[in-house]
Formats: C-alpha cells, structure tokens, sequence
C-alpha cells in the first residue's frame, strides 16, 4: 500500500501541488541542518527525518507556506579520511604531495550515498525538496561563508592567537570545545596514575622532595615548572628515609606510615627550585608557581607544569613568565631528543620506565576515567598550543544568553540548562582548521618586510593582514577569478600589500565545517549577494529539529553565528530529541548486533508505525529510547490494524448499502453515541492543534491510541446493529454519516504522523486527490459534551471491571447475569450500554458493596463494581442461546455467505432455546426464520453439543 502511494505522490507531484496551492500564504520557515552523505542513514537520521516531516505537514495542512529545501553537508574530515583510506595515505604528508588531486577525489565523493539517501527519506514519507538542494561545497555557498566572517571581523569578533586546543595526532587538526562534548567523544580508559618526587633545590630544603601527579608521563619532557595552590595548607611529612612535601589534605597518598614535621600555607612554597626529570636549557623555569585550579581532590595538591600541552598550564606560562617546550608535531610525535619521531602515546609507557629506572617514581596505579577521542576517526586526542584563529564568543556572550531567552525549547529544561549553561562557560571559538577538503578561510597575509621610518635600518615583518568577504573583492585585488575556490587553486591567489608593497598569501587553514552548517541560514541563498529579501523573509526560522548533541553542534554554532551577524537568534522553535539506543540500552552497534536494520523494519511493519513509533517515544521529551521491535510491532498490531479495520468496516456495509455521503459536517441525532464520538473527536482535535502548536509532538501522538481504541471497540462495536439492519432509516443513515465523518477527520488529524494511511483512507472514502491537500481540522467547540465524555469514560471504565470479574469468576460473557454493583452514579441514557456490554439484566447502585460467595468484585482507584454470578435457570437458557449465535455465524463464514446474504435455519435438538429466543437468533444471524426439521437441500449442516442440549444446525442461503 505504501509504495503505491509513494508512486502516487511522485506521479501527481502532490508534494509540488501542496507548496503550489500555499504559495500566496504566511510563511512558515524551517530549517534543515544538512547531513553528510558519506554513510547509509541509520536510526538516528530517520528519527531527525520523521520530526522534519510531521511539523512541516501539519503546518501546510493549516494554510501556511512551507518550503523544505535539503541540504547536504560536503567538506570536512568525514569526506577526507574516505580519501585518505581509498588512497592509503597515511598522513598530512602523503596529501600535501598532491592537494589537488586528493581534493577533486574528495569532491567525487562527497554524495557517494545521496541516492541511498534520498531512498530512504522517501521510503519514510518525508517530503523535501532534493532537486534544488544546496552543498556546502557550491562556491554560492562558501562566498557567502566568507562575507560571513568578514563581517565578524569588521565587527572585532574575530583574533588570532595560540591557545591550547585538543588536537587529533591523526587528522593533524586542532577541535572545538563544542565538538569534543558532542556525546560520542568521551570513551572510559584505563591511564596511569604516577606519584613522582622532584627534589627541591635550596638550603632550608635539601633532601626534601616534591610530590608530584600526572596521568601523562610524556608531558615530562616539556616539563617548566610545579604548580601548588596558594591558599591550601602544606605539610613536610617524613616517610622512611625521605622527606616529600604535599598538601595536607591528600596525606593519605602516603598510607600509613608518615610523620607530619611541618605545615606551611602553599604561598610559602612559591619561588622554591627543583631538579627536572628531564632537563632542558631554558630561562625562568623549575620553580613552585601558584595554580589556583590545583585540586585538593586528587593526587598531591602539587601538579607539573608543560604550557604546551594544557589549557591551565598555558595560562599559568602567561602569569608567571615562564618557559614554553614545544616538542611535539601536528602528527602527535616528538621532535626533540632521545624521543624523537614517537608517538606521545606509544612512547607514554616507554617514559614511565625511564623514570621509574631513575628513582623519579614515588608509586604509580592504574585509573579507569572518561577521555576524549576524536568523534571523526576515533583517535585518542591530546591537548595541545597551536596557533589558530578565533571567533570572540566571549565578546557575544551576554547577547548570547539574552537572545536564547526568545527561543522556545523542546523540552524546556534545555534553555536554561544543558544549552543556557554551554553558553555560559563557552569559550572562544576556534574556527580554524590545517586541513585540505575545506572552505579556504579567506584571510591574506603579508609576508613582506617592513622599515621604520625614524630607524630606517631597522626592518620587521609587515603585519599586515586581509579578510575577504567576497569573490568579487579578491578578483579586484588579485585580478584573477576562479572556477572553483577549494586548495590548492585559491592556494595560488597572491596579491600586493598596501602596507609595505610585498606580497599578500592566503593561510593554508580552511574553515571548522561547522562554520558552515551553522551559516546555513543566509548561505543557502547566497546572502548578501542574491535572494536578499528571500533570506530576511525567512530568518529566523520557526522550527528546527535535531538530536539533543546538537546543543554543543548545530544549534550552539546557528544561534553564535545569528546573533554575531544579524544580532537576533536564529530559530524560535527547537524541537530536541534523545538518543537512540538498542533494546540492551547500549549504543546502536553492528558488532553487537542490538539492532534491526531500519528498511527491514519498514518493510515489514510500514512507515506509518515506525514514525509513529518514534514520535510518540520519550525521544521526542529529549530522554533516550532503547529501540525495541517488539514495541514497533505492537503499535503496528495495535493501532494501526485497529484504525484499518474500522476504516474496512465502514467501507464493507457503505459499498453494500450503496451509501453516499451528504453534508461533511453532520450534526449528530439523538444517538448517544454519535454524539459522544463526535464529541471525542472534536475535543482530539482541539488537543491535536493546541499540542502541535505547543510543539508538543509525543503528546499529540499519545492522544489517538485512545482515540481509535473508543472508535473500534465502543463505536462500531456497539454500533454494528445499525448497520447490519436491512432498513435504510434515519438511524442508519446518521451511523454511516457519523462514521464517515469521523474517519475523514481522523485521517486528516493523523495525517502529518501516518501520511501513508491517512492518505489511503481519506482518497478512498471522499474521492478527494489527497489528503495533504486539505486543510487542518478545526475544533467545532459546540459539539464537545465533556458530561458525556466522562459518563462514557466511567462506562468503559465499569466495563473493563465488569469483564475482568467475569473472567476471574470464569463465566464466558455469552452467558447472561443477573446484576452489575457499581458505587457511582451513572445516566440513565447510557445504563442500557453498561447492561449489555458486561451481559447483565441490571446496574445497581450502591454506596458500598459488600463482599460474599455470589459477588466477584473489582476495584479501580475510587470505582468499584460487584458482580452477581448467580446463574438461573432462565439466564442459563439465554447464555445457550447465545452460544448458539456464536456457532451459527461460524457456520455462515465456513459456509462461505457474504456478510448481507440471509438465510433460513433449520435445527434438531434445543427446541426450548428456539421456542423462547428464536427471534433473537433469526435477528442475530440475518435468518429469515428457524423451523425445527430436518434439514433438506442445504448448504451445510453442524452437530453441536450444548451444555443443557445436543443441538443439530442446518443453513440454506436464500
């Protein structure tokens, strides 16, 4: 069914037809945060897909103009470690012999998968529009990046500076902070812990030893000072022979056996020398500073200072004046001494054992603890000084923190939490990366020399730079235009400085592709250059929608880089979902295989469930959902087969009855219940419009379960007589109006979460081209009987315990009982509904009902209700002759009769069944009589063996 309406849709251009027919509209824009096509789309992407679909259709279908443009993210370390693996290169070194040739590689590979993409998004029922979908790699695209961060830097939002980055040793690139929290970063490793003892220099300290903590034994070897914090207490604390001096409150490093002889406040350690582990000729260096971020926590209360690999040490070098050792290269290995061209992490262990050899080591420990790797290829990161450039976030923060106040979160909790508190403790952003498959960053620096005039002798580097903001811009400076901008042909673009006349040279750095995604908003339409009343008629958008790691991605750099350039934030409405995991709760994994592929789902349970699925999930509160089949399979059992068997219901009796709708909107009789379904669907609809608008997305799903149980199991149920009567009365006739209606309405509801079967039931019932070309049911507020909703409610709910004390006392409800007991008040209009539903000749009401032999009782918070089990001999009669109901209708499917054929009955045995509920049974099973006789010329013929007689059944259709 769904692949027909998926050629359907195609073939009609439904998708085109539902833009077009709203083209005139209010503009309701949305935003797309562009995938890279380097893998198969998983789980996580259909959950993103699904959310991306279901507020776009329910805003159309509510007469707004959604336009839903894809978009693919194209550059960045994704693309280029395929490349990298295609070609076997093994480092920067292998790429820098031929950028070009690895770039156009990268480019051929950049959308190796959209087809498979563009597969799936359609086989979910998504609609975008994928012909005119924007790359980051289109030169469109990256001018305006370039205009972007020109503006930034014309505003003074943009330096550079070395700072301490975390650095991948295998893509040779420095991280943003936001990138390294994203929740795929942190893995639990195992790392040593070493205690080693520097001795201290000095006459009141000789002998006496610093007691000293790291878990990275390799940063030894760009040691320049120790670090104690001013304000702790510090003692001298003798052990065996040797003297070590720590903080006093992580004495219990040493164990047991320890005499305190001095305590001192850290201050008084400040200026004190020691003997280096490794020593090197530098300046200022191997003396105690003051770290007020030494904790009293771990360790000793004294950490090793190396400013080169660590953001407190880096700064504490600016404080204090001290040395810096760089000795370590952009591919994570030494470049000075006994060490040089290993790896950090290979020669960790290596350097632990020299020093242990030398007598450095005081103890050392193995500890379990959460470090980052890089969420690209998985390698152990490192932190390290690289020069870089930065975006001053620092600067925007409190604009940052106000403009967040406007945008409303899904789940809310994420504004002042989890997002609020990001940019709160945000640093700068550093924005440049030493990669190859980039937007070039399009800064031009001078390389030229420089006199001062007053000492003409004297000459310096020109520091001179530009930012360029356009292609335009530089063509003019340099007199040349470019096909393509990507290295190495923007490489090559020169041009002379108008500070001292030399030659200007672009960096070799591109752009953190998150730049990119986050400049999505006006770079898509090429802002400022093109469609400049488009992107301002469009920003912000009113919805967005990603996974709640997005908080530190795509939505951290949007809302930056909005409110930088356009002082505004760059989306109203985020909607956050959580994490998909398997049903062991651990994440999605193949080696484990904890999950079924997403298309084998789809296949076999539909694309309806599966949206339904997530979009009613806890996912979509921003909390985590351990993906299990069995839930998919039920909501497809469940709902979706009781949604298709009323639809295929009403269908059956409407072709046999030849009914033709009349008003859309009937106003329902005297039936009660038309009047409480239309009431229940009319108070649906008011919930759906004011949860959708609320972007309340799981809460709205979560209503029609409810909704479709009391249209299959209450409705028709209890409305199936109406139907099968041969009359074409009034009433007949409001029972097939009602249910068209409410079907028509449903469909339309459900139509944005299950855009598959709402489509097959709407088309087919009304005649109309489609559903998602209608318009968005509106609540007629007159019709809601909330009294009547509620009796209905406590009916079902006196049903429900009814039946269950049936079933406990084991009495088929076929068999009819004298009396239900119920202890609240119930209309009189709807008693006749409670007495047939649990088969009883009477409700009775009573403040409390009392326990005995003949009563099975059932309770429900405040409710209770009693049944009577005693069976007279009447009701035993009565039970049989409805058994026998049951048994010839049995017999009419085996017999093959359609469902409006009649038939005579003749039967043997049982007469006194017959003589007293004959009529029942001729209405019941569409006979047109039962004569007692042996049967002659009939179709079939059953032999059945009552409790209180053996009965013989003959059928003859007529």
């Amino acid at each position: 069914m769904e692949e027909k309406i998926l050629e359907f849709w195609e073939k009609e251009k439904i998708f085109e037809k539902s833009l077009e027919l709203r083209k005139d509209a209010k503009l309701y824009s949305f935003y797309d945060g562009p995938p890279f096509a380097t893998g198969l789309p998983h789980h996580g992407h259909l959950l993103a897909s699904t959310s991306k679909d279901v507020v776009p259709r329910f805003f159309t279908m509510k007469g707004f103009h959604v336009p839903r443009r894809w978009g693919w993210d194209t550059h960045g370390l994704p693309i280029e470690n395929i490349v990298e693996k295609k070609f076997s290169y093994k480092g920067k070194r292998d790429i820098e012999k031929n950028i070009g040739k690895f770039n156009e590689e990268a480019k051929k590979t950049v959308l190796q998968f959209a087809d498979e993409w563009k597969k799936t998004v359609r086989r979910i029922g998504r609609w975008v529009d994928f012909d005119n979908s924007y790359k980051t790699m289109d030169s469109s695209f990256m001018e305006s990046v370039w205009w972007g961060f020109s503006e930034l830097h014309k505003n003074g939002l943009v330096y550079k500076d070395s700072r301490i980055s975390l650095f991948c040793p295998r893509c040779s690139t420095p991280l943003s902070n936001f990138e390294v929290a994203m929740d795929s970063s942190y893995k639990e490793v195992k790392d040593a812990s070493v205690f080693f003892k520097l001795k201290a220099k000095g006459q009141d300290f000789a002998d006496i030893f610093f007691l000293v903590w790291t878990t990275t034994p390799w940063t030894l070897l760009a040691n320049v000072a120790i670090a104690v914090n001013p304000n702790a207490k510090y003692v001298i604390a003798r052990q065996g022979k040797e003297k070590y001096i720590l903080a006093k409150d992580r004495l219990k490093t040493l164990g047991e056996e320890y005499e305190v002889e001095k305590e001192m406040d850290g201050k008084e350690l400040l200026g004190i020398e020691y003997e280096p582990v490794f020593s090197h000729e530098i300046k200022n260096g191997y003396r105690v500073v003051a770290g007020d971020f030494v904790s009293l926590d771990d360790g000793t209360g004294i950490v090793h200072i190396a400013p080169a690999f660590g953001e407190d040490d880096f700064r504490t070098r600016k404080e204090n004046n001290l040395p810096i050792i760089e000795n370590v290269d952009d591919e994570g290995r030494f470049t000075k001494g006994d060490w040089t061209g290993e790896n950090v992490w290979e020669a960790n262990f290596k350097i632990l054992k020299e020093i242990s050899e030398k007598g450095f080591v005081y103890k050392k420990e193995n500890v379990s603890h959460a470090y980052p790797f890089c969420h690209r290829c998985d390698t152990k990161l490192i932190y390290m000084s690289q020069p870089a450039w930065f975006i001053k976030v620092s600067e925007l923060k409190e604009k940052l923190l106000a403009e967040n106040e406007k945008i409303c979160w899904h789940p809310k909790h994420l504004q002042k939490g989890r997002f609020g508190h990001g940019l709160e403790t945000a640093p700068d952003w550093n924005v440049s990366r030493s990669r190859y498959w980039g937007n070039p960053m399009p800064i031009w620096e001078c390389g030229g020399k420089i006199r001062n005039k007053k000492e003409d002798r004297k000459e310096k580097e020109c520091d001179n730079l530009k930012i360029i903001g356009s292609f335009g811009e530089l063509e003019e400076l340099s007199g040349k235009k470019l096909e393509d901008y990507h290295r190495p042909m923007i490489d090559e673009i020169t041009f002379k400085c108008d500070k001292c006349g030399g030659g200007m040279k672009r960096i070799p750095d591109v752009f953190d592709c998150w730049v990119e995604s986050g400049s999505m908003p006006f770079a898509e339409f090429h802002y400022p250059f093109e469609n400049k009343e488009e992107f301002e008629e469009r920003f912000p958008a009113q919805f967005i929608s990603e996974y709640i790691a997005q908080t530190r991605g795509w939505f951290y750099t949007l809302h930056v880089l909005s409110v930088g350039l356009f002082g505004k934030p760059g989306f109203l409405n985020a909607v956050t979902t959580g994490t998909i995991t398997g049903a062991d709760g651990k994440k999605l994994s193949k080696s484990l295989g904890n999950f079924t592929d997403p298309n084998i789902l789809i296949n076999r349970y539909g694309a309806d469930a599966f949206r339904f699925y997530l979009m009613q999930s806890p996912l979509m509160e921003g909390e985590n959902l351990n993906f299990n089949d069995e839930e998919l399979k039920d909501i497809f059992k469940g709902m979706f087969r009781m949604l298709w068997n009323s639809y295929s219901f009403f269908v059956l009796y409407a072709n046999i009855d030849k009914f033709e709708p009349g008003t859309r909107n009937p106003e329902p009789g005297t039936n009660l219940l038309d009047k409480w379904i239309v009431s229940e669907l009319n108070s649906l609809i008011k919930n759906v419009n004011n949860h959708m608008e609320a972007y309340e997305i799981s809460r709205t799903a979560r209503l029609f379960p409810d909704f479709i149980d009391n249209l299959s199991n209450w409705y028709i149920r209890r409305s199936r007589k109406r139907f099968w009567k041969s009359e074409n009365d009034e009433d007949k006739r409001r029972a097939y109006e009602t249910l068209y209606f409410v079907l028509a309405e449903l469909a339309k509801l459900m139509a944005p979460f299950s855009p598959f079967v709402s489509e097959e039931i709407y088309k087919n019932i009304t005649g109309e081209e489609s559903v998602h070309l209608s318009d968005f049911p509106k609540a007629n507020k007159k019709l809601i009987d909330d009294d009547l909703n509620k009796q209905m409610q406590m009916v079902r709910r006196f049903v429900k315990m009814g039946l269950a004390a049936r079933a406990k006392a084991g009495i088929k409800v076929r068999q009819p009982l004298s009396e239900l007991m119920v202890n609240e008040i119930i209309d009189d209009k709807l008693l006749e509904l409670l007495k047939e539903e649990v088969n009883v000749k009477k409700i009775g009401f009573y403040g409390s009902i009392e326990k005995n032999p003949g009563i099975f009782i059932e309770e429900e918070g405040n409710s209770m209700a009693g049944l009577n089990i005693v069976i007279s001999d009447d009701l035993r009669l009565e039970g049989e002759a409805r058994e026998l109901v049951r048994r010839i209708q049995e017999l009419r499917k085996k017999a093959g009769y359609e469902v409006d054929n009649r038939i005579m009955i003749c039967y043997q045995g049982g007469s006194k069944i017959f003589e007293k509920f004959g009529d029942m049974i001729a209405r019941e099973t569409l006979a047109t009589g039962a004569i007692e006789s042996e049967g002659t010329d009939f179709d079939i013929e059953e032999f059945f063996e009552l409790e209180t007689a053996p009965v013989k059944i003959w059928l003859k259709r007529i």
